[in-house]
């Protein structure tokens, strides 16, 4: 692949987070009546690796699989460290004096990220005119290594992209991941640079 059209799918692939992301922070914010963005780092993580993931011990990691037009996995993850703070702040919606309790933990997170990964895929069923079909999501939580694994990361063709939470003066740096079998990473580069045109 050229340099021109490996441009534009990185520009067109983070355009399509970007506007997914920006309409997971809106119903967010109509949920939690408090001020939230998502925002996304410049740069493709992928082009860095893995390795750069493996400064965080351990992960929360909501993964919920998509087929259709495109097959593969939709990942959020979230470093134990930002669940910490997500759970615990007080202005945070997610917070809540029952925090410790592992099931409104894992009920808190699951909300969160369907939310944004919904978010994310409804805007790249609308921008590519995909059909997508998604099923339950599933939750993990555990050491980085096993979380990976759990994901089959890098063993799959990924995207890789930094996000940050922002709630009010805190900025938390999590990170969401689309996974593609070989065949829909072809597919799916094909769409965004036909987007990008």
């Amino acid at each position: 692949m050229n340099g021109s059209n490996e441009l534009k799918i990185y520009y067109a692939t983070l355009e399509l987070i970007r506007t997914g992301l920006a309409r997971a922070a809106k119903h967010l914010v109509e949920i939690a009546g408090q001020k939230i963005e998502l925002k996304i780092d410049e740069s493709l993580i992928e082009d860095v690796g893995v390795d750069q993931l493996q400064q965080f011990q351990k992960y929360f990691a909501l993964s919920e699989q998509f087929n259709g037009d495109l097959d593969g996995t939709a990942v959020i993850l979230l470093p134990e460290s930002v669940v910490k703070v997500l759970l615990s702040d007080p202005c945070c919606y997610f917070s809540s004096e029952s925090s410790g309790n592992k099931e409104f933990k894992k009920d808190a997170l699951l909300e969160l990220g369907n939310i944004i990964i919904n978010a994310c895929l409804g805007e790249t069923m609308t921008r590519l005119n995909c059909c997508l079909v998604t099923e339950l999501p599933v939750f993990y939580h555990g050491e980085n290594n096993d979380v990976f694994e759990f994901v089959n990361l890098p063993n799959e063709p990924a995207k890789i992209f930094q996000i940050q939470f922002i709630l009010d003066d805190i900025s938390l740096d999590s990170y969401i991941i689309f996974l593609f079998e070989k065949t829909s990473a072809s597919k799916f580069e094909r769409l965004v640079i036909r987007e990008a045109e």
